[in-house]
């Protein structure tokens, strides 16, 4: 794992960095790897816990990197394109991790031709960080407190490509092409550009691995709350629908079917539908269709079958 990194950016990550990291180190699977945290200037905390993990972890080696009032996504370029190590994986300072999942992905990347993979994820907000915020925990789409990846409720940020959770990159390429991070399109550790970036040069996919769990309402650099976080989905999929040319294959119409229906788990939720069910069946139609006009979007077809196999049943 010398190749290997994990980039966390911070700002004042003290509530949550730790469980962070306890999620990463307490296996054996990034044994000789690097964790760096890429801190914004935080005045909390945050550069204790890294001390204290410094000194009670064995076999992996932590690095605090220092760029205050500097945006994450211009502190990552900066790691990224230094090209010390040739895989690294972005990860959030307030999400818990699935270390066999995360190991899994990375062998999935090095096996392939690929520059970047990405996971699903599950949403939800512990019962303690209910109580800190003073609120409840959210039993909207989101589980109050999963004891298993069964239990968790995944909502991709987009379903079937280019937006995700835990992102992999196969750095060095990366950096040779000078893809960048771009500060204005960047939340929450993606950035829809760069992906579609590589998405053109075919190096890029989604796997089907569960690999982290989402808090909500945490400071930091990730996500503040889960209504700007319901906007950013929103706005991805309006951004991919019309990169990838989906929303003019399907018109109008059909984009507002697609829109009106969830991907969640690996499942369409067919139970609500806003549309008669035979606009949901042409739906499924039209994304076969769409997988047969892209050498690169053939995932579509398996999607397309899915939703038509989900409206029969």
């Amino acid at each position: 794992m010398e190749n290997f990194a994990i980039a966390i950016p911070c700002l004042n990550s003290a509530l949550t960095l730790a469980q962070t990291l306890e999620s990463i180190t307490q296996t054996e699977h990034f044994k000789g790897s690097t964790i760096v945290l890429l801190d914004g200037g935080s005045t909390d905390f945050t550069r204790q816990i890294y001390e204290h993990f410094v000194s009670q972890v064995e076999n992996i080696r932590f690095i605090f990197r220092e760029f205050p009032g500097v945006h994450p996504a211009e502190r990552l370029n900066t790691f990224i394109q230094e090209g010390d190590f040739e895989f690294i994986s972005l990860c959030h300072s307030d999400d818990i991790y699935i270390s066999s999942a995360m190991f899994d992905m990375l062998m999935y990347l090095k096996q392939s031709n690929l520059w970047a993979v990405g996971s699903q994820n599950g949403c939800f907000q512990h019962p303690a960080d209910a109580a800190f915020n003073g609120s409840l925990p959210y039993i909207d789409n989101h589980s109050t407190h999963p004891e298993s990846p069964d239990q968790i409720y995944c909502e991709m940020p987009f379903w079937w490509a280019i937006g995700w959770n835990t992102v992999l990159l196969r750095a060095k390429d990366i950096a040779s092409a000078q893809i960048r991070l771009d500060p204005i399109q960047y939340q929450f550790c993606n950035d829809y550009r760069f992906n579609w970036e590589l998405a053109k040069l075919g190096k890029i996919a989604n796997v089907p691995y569960f690999t982290v769990l989402t808090r909500h309402r945490q400071k930091g650099d990730g996500p503040q709350n889960v209504e700007s976080l319901a906007q950013e989905v929103v706005r991805i999929k309006e951004l991919i629908l019309e990169e990838i040319g989906l929303k003019k294959f399907l018109g109008n119409h059909f984009t507002n079917v697609l829109k009106s229906i969830s991907y969640s788990y690996g499942r369409w939720d067919t139970s609500r539908l806003s549309y008669p069910r035979s606009h949901y069946l042409l739906l499924a139609s039209k994304l076969m269709s769409f997988s047969q006009n892209s050498s690169r979007l053939t995932h579509f077809e398996h999607i397309g079958k899915e939703l038509e196999k989900s409206l029969l049943a």
